[in-house]
């Protein structure tokens, strides 16, 4: 597992590991301006996971990086379809999903307290 906090309140990357200064995908996409023709750059929600959209492979495959729920720490990198992403919240920035994870509807905070 990566020691990186997803982003800190001005929501830019910040590492808990500074001597290594290590650039990542997740770093170089936080640290542009996304094209608003691509979702690359875009945080989310889905599939019982959060993340980050750090490249796009094709114009249907997408490279994700998973972020830790509790920690915000990114784990893995995985590929997903274009179809297998259509049911997740997209956001411009980290400090949008975690307000909307932070203030989702009460149904579904319930439903997450049951799980």
């Amino acid at each position: 597992m990566r020691n990186n906090s997803v982003m800190d309140s001005d929501c830019r990357l910040s590492s808990r590991d500074d001597q290594h200064n290590k650039r990542d995908r997740l770093f170089d996409v936080v640290s542009n301006n996304f094209s608003s023709h691509s979702l690359v750059g875009s945080f989310f929600h889905g599939d019982d996971m959060q993340g980050c959209v750090v490249a796009e492979i094709s114009s249907d495959w997408y490279l994700v990086e998973i972020f830790d729920w509790l920690t915000g720490s990114s784990h893995s990198q995985k590929i997903y379809s274009l179809s297998d992403m259509k049911h997740w919240s997209f956001y411009d920035d980290a400090e949008w999903m975690r307000n909307a994870y932070e203030n989702r509807p009460l149904s579904e905070s319930a439903d997450d307290e049951m799980s």
